[in-house]
This record gives structure tokens, sequence and C-alpha cells, in this order.
């Protein structure tokens, strides 16, 4: 119960923080309540890299486990009679007095939000149900984050790759006292549904509540965005990051505000300490200013602009740049910035069609999101020439700027994407509120002129609703359907069905080779599992560079991988089968162990 309480008081111990600033702002609640998420977990997860990074072992569970609780109890006592107000909101009799009245004035909004609550019920059953086992997982985020909670400092090996999401498993792994993955994969969940959260807000700011509930199920229904709310990848953080920060670029478009402009420097920055993709969006930030301007130039106009400019900047890389600093310090400028894996990046797809990935990846999209998308962008890029298209009660420049803002926040990224990163669809989730938000407002534009759809029954829309999500969600039903059948189900049989054979692997050798051993792997995801062991990591050209391991495990996909890369792996399979130097000791789906044993 202690771990679940410090997990719950690490998301909101900064909320009094967020409703102090916000006073005043549009949504106030709801974006209170977002703002605070976004602010807790981020700074304390920048605040755990400081412990980290002083010398000695100061990333400790009992400092870094304070943290929280001490925000947790001013911010009880800051905003005491708000969250008296709040906790009598919540009580079981008010919330059915607010369904009644909302069944009694929209039906359908009704059904929409307990369509949308099911779909996250999926994701949530999937977070809690299972351990991690997706590759990128296991072989970055989980092992860093084991890595930093056994040795309480970040090591200077832990280069190159920002550590925000592992800094948050590892406070799980604090919370419960032991690495424990189901602990840690509660922050996949909280992040999951705050981008959600994201979505409705900056559609629901930048368009109407109807736009915004359309692009939360259009979001809910592409299986990329489900499929990786499950996974503990870094990028639907990151999303949520970059949502929050195009709805306060979006605030100070309109208002002008200091506040505003600080805060959209901020979750920059934030977004800057999860991912370093993230730079992208630095030259973005710096479109609002000069949207605010106006013609004809005024000095004031401009020197207050280039000041709110530079204060949002600073605020960014204030956030996020440390970690650059430093890498730059141990490395130089080859450890600032990490790069991809070359193999990928050379074979990454740059043909024309891919820029519109949303139909040609519609499997991952959902067909969907992907019409609603691509009607959106047409009728967004046509604003610009029409503004009286947008239905918006603003002036044509107001509409431009608008429409501008977000283009801006769009365009850079998806170029940058498809020149070098086409081989990882999910990289575009860091867009996921932008790119929803433009499909959400397709759905409005057209309602608003076809009305027959828009008084379509009730019953009708949400079948359509529901049909959409369960689209999205259906390949994540196992769990719910194990859950049901089998609540009891170990790790081991979980893990044995969905990591297959690098789980059996793995097993095998806890179960049979004595810690200390000497073993090469090929798939880097291994090193999670195999904590105790000394291992060695890459794909050999030849069989000789294992002569100083005791045991070798080859992955399925070595074959496909020495081809991308040019080598041979002729060489090293016909090794494999020679009886002097290497044995088969065990096999599982294809992926062998041998023991070593070279004259």
């Amino acid at each position: 119960m202690f771990a679940f309480l410090t997990i719950a008081a690490s998301s909101f111990w900064l909320w009094a923080v967020a409703r102090r600033a916000l006073r005043g702002a549009p949504l106030f609640e709801f974006l209170a309540l977002l703002t605070g998420l976004g602010l807790s977990l981020g700074i304390l997860s920048i605040l755990m890299m400081w412990l980290g990074l002083i010398p000695g072992a100061w990333l400790r569970s009992e400092i870094a486990l304070a943290i929280p609780w001490i925000g947790v109890l001013i911010s009880a006592w800051v905003c005491r009679h708000e969250l008296a107000a709040l906790i009598a909101r919540l009580k079981p009799a008010a919330l059915f007095r607010h369904l009644r009245k909302l069944a009694a004035k929209n039906l359908l909004l009704l059904f929409v939000m307990l369509i949308c609550l099911g779909g996250l019920a999926v994701i949530a059953v999937n977070i809690t149900f299972y351990p991690f086992y997706t590759a990128d997982v296991l072989a970055r985020y989980a092992l860093d984050a084991r890595l930093l909670f056994t040795s309480r400092q970040i090591s200077s090996s832990q280069i190159g790759y920002p550590l925000g999401v592992q800094m948050l498993y590892t406070f799980g792994f604090m919370a419960v006292g032991a690495v424990n993955d189901h602990f840690a994969n509660l922050y996949t969940g909280l992040f999951s549904a705050a981008m959600l959260g994201s979505v409705w807000l900056a559609t629901r700011l930048m368009v109407s509540n109807r736009a915004a509930w359309a692009a939360v199920v259009l979001t809910l229904g592409a299986p990329l965005f489900v499929n990786q709310a499950t996974s503990g990848y870094v990028d639907i953080p990151e999303g949520f990051f970059h949502g929050l920060m195009v709805i306060f670029a979006f605030l100070w478009l309109e208002r002008g505000e200091a506040r505003y402009a600080a805060l959209a420097g901020l979750f920059c920055g934030l977004g800057l300490w999860l991912k370093q993709a993230s730079l992208v969006y630095v030259p973005s930030l710096a479109v609002v200013p000069l949207l605010r301007l106006g013609w004809p130039l005024r000095w004031p106009t401009l020197r207050r602009e280039a000041g709110l400019g530079a204060l949002t900047l600073a605020v960014a890389f204030l956030a996020g740049g440390p970690w650059y600093l430093r890498n730059y310090l141990l490395a130089g400028l080859d450890g600032v910035i990490a790069s991809a894996n070359p193999v990928d990046v050379l074979h990454a797809d740059r043909s024309l069609q891919l820029l519109n990935i949303f139909w040609v990846r519609r499997d991952q999209w959902g067909a969907a999101f992907a019409l609603a998308f691509l009607a959106g962008f047409v009728l967004w890029l046509a604003t610009l020439v029409w503004p009286g298209l947008s239905g918006w009660a603003l002036s044509a420049a107001d509409t431009r700027r608008r429409v501008l803002l977000v283009l801006a926040f769009i365009v850079p990224y998806h170029l940058v994407w498809w020149s070098n990163f086409t081989f990882e669809v999910r990289y575009l989730l860091a867009s996921l509120p932008m790119y929803a938000a433009i499909a959400g407002f397709a759905v409005e534009w057209i309602l608003n002129r076809i009305s027959v759809l828009a008084r379509a029954p009730a019953w009708a829309a949400a079948i359509l609703v529901a049909a959409i999500t369960l689209g999205g969600v259906y390949q994540r039903l196992g769990a719910v359907y194990y859950l049901v059948t089998d609540p009891m189900q170990s790790d081991d049989a979980k893990l044995s069905r969905l990591a297959r054979g690098n789980w059996q692997i793995a097993r095998y050798v806890r179960e049979n080779i004595p810690p200390g051993a000497k073993i090469h792997v090929m798939d880097p995801a291994l090193q999670y599992w195999l904590d105790g062991y000394q291992l060695s990591l890459g794909l050999p050209a030849q069989p000789e560079q294992f002569r100083e391991d005791e045991y070798v495990v080859v992955m399925p996909a070595a074959e496909h991988i020495y081809q991308r890369m040019g080598q041979s792996w002729e060489i090293v399979r016909e090794a494999l089968k020679d009886p002097a130097n290497f044995t088969e000791v065990y096999r599982s789906y294809d992926s062998i162990l041998y023991a070593v044993h070279f004259p």
C-alpha cells in the first residue's frame, strides 16, 4: 500500500504550484490537473538526475521518496479549501447526480465517456497485469532503471540518451524497495491517461468540446497508440509533455502572458529530458513571438515578444540542458546527441508516399484516424487561404495565426522523421496531440455542415464510437481475457507467452548456469533478465571473437541483422555447427544457447 500511495504522491505533489500558477486560465481545473501531473513527474525526474550526478551514491530511496511526500503535505495545506471542495464533488452521491444530469442533457456524451473509459481500462489491465517484455524497454529503459536503483548514482557509462523515464521507473523500484516491473509500469499508465487528457485539452481549447471528444475516440482507435501505451517506451510520455507545450504556446499566442511562455518552455525542456528528438520543437517555440508581432511592427511589442521568447528558451534549456551539458563535458560533441542505429537510418524509406504515413500505415493509425487527419489537414491548410472555413469566431488574422501555430509544431518534426526515421512510426507519437486536434477539427467541420450526421440517434453514434475504440484496443484484449480466466498467472507464464524464446533462454540460464559465467548475447534485451552474469554484447564478424566466452546466445533475427549490417552470417552460422568449438545446450523458438569450448 505504501508503494501505491508513494507513486500517487509522486504524480501530484506539485498540484498546488500548478493551481497557483494558472489562476484565471481557461478550463482551469482540468488544465491545473494535467499541469500538476506533468510538473510533478517531470521535476521529480530532474531532481533525481541531480541526486544521481552528485559524487557518491546520493540517488537513495530515503531521499528521493521524501521529495513528493513533502510536496504533498505542503500542497494539502496550501490548497486545503480547494481540496475539501474537490472531495465533496467526488463523493458517490455527487457523482451520481452529475451523471444523471449528463444523461438527461447529452446521452451521447455519456456513452462516449464510458466507452473511452473502457478503452483506457484495457490499457490499465495490460500495464498492471504484465511485467516488462518489449525489446527496447528491456534493453534500455528497465535496464538503466535497475542500474540506477542498485548503484544509487548515474554511471559514466550512462551517456547519450536522456534518462527521464528511467528515473521514474527507478522511483517505482524505490517505492516498493525492489526491482519490480509492475510498480514501475504504473508510470506508463499515468502517462497514457495523461496523453489522452492532453489530446482532449488541446483540441478543446483550439476547436470545440465535440471535436475534443472525437479526437480522444480517434486516438483510442489507433492501434499504434494503444500498443505503445502498454509498452513502456518513451514516446507517449514525450508526447504528453509536447501536448502541454503546445497548449501553453497556444495560450501564450492568445493571451501574451509571461506565465504561459515560461510553462511552454518548461514543458519543452522536460521533453528534452525525456528524448533528444524534442530539440526539433525548440525552433517551433520561437514561432510564437513572431506570430504575435503583427504589422506594422512596433518597438514596444517587438521588445516584449523578444523578451518572452528569450524567457521561453531559457526555461527550456534550464530544465533540459544540464543533461546535454554533462554529456558534452564527458565525451565532447559526440556525446551530446546519441545517434540512432546507423543500419536503421541507412535503410530508412524516404519515398514520398511515407509523408502520408497515416494512410500508408493505417493498420497502425486506424482507418478512422487516418481519414480524419487527412481531411482535417487539407481543411487546416485551406483555412490559411479562406479563414472563414474554420467556423471560429475569430478575425482572419487570428485564425491564420492559430493555424500557423499548429503547423509550426507539426511540419518540422514530421519532415525530420520522414528524412531519417521512417523505420519507427511510433516516433510520431511525439506530435500526437496536434495530429489528433486536426483530426477532431475535421469531425467538427463535417458535423457542422452535414446536419443529418449531427442528428443521428445516440445509440447509432455510440455503436460507431465503440467500433472505432475496439479497433484500437482489440490487440490488447488478451490481457483482459487472462485476467478473467487466470488472474493468478505467474510472470513466468506471462513471459513465456509474450517474450517466448528470449525469456525461456534466460530462465534456463538462471536455473542451470551459475552466476558470474561469461555469456555473449546477441539480443540486448536479455541483459535485463541475466543480472549477475558477465555479459558481452554484439554481433561478431568472426567466431573466434567468442573465444573468451563460456556461452553464447544466438537470436532468431541474427541472419537478418547481419545482412543489414553488410556482414556475413554464414561464417558464424557454419562455425557454430562445429562441435569442436560449440555445443548446443538449449533451444527455444530458434533462440539457441551454445556452450563455448575453444581449444
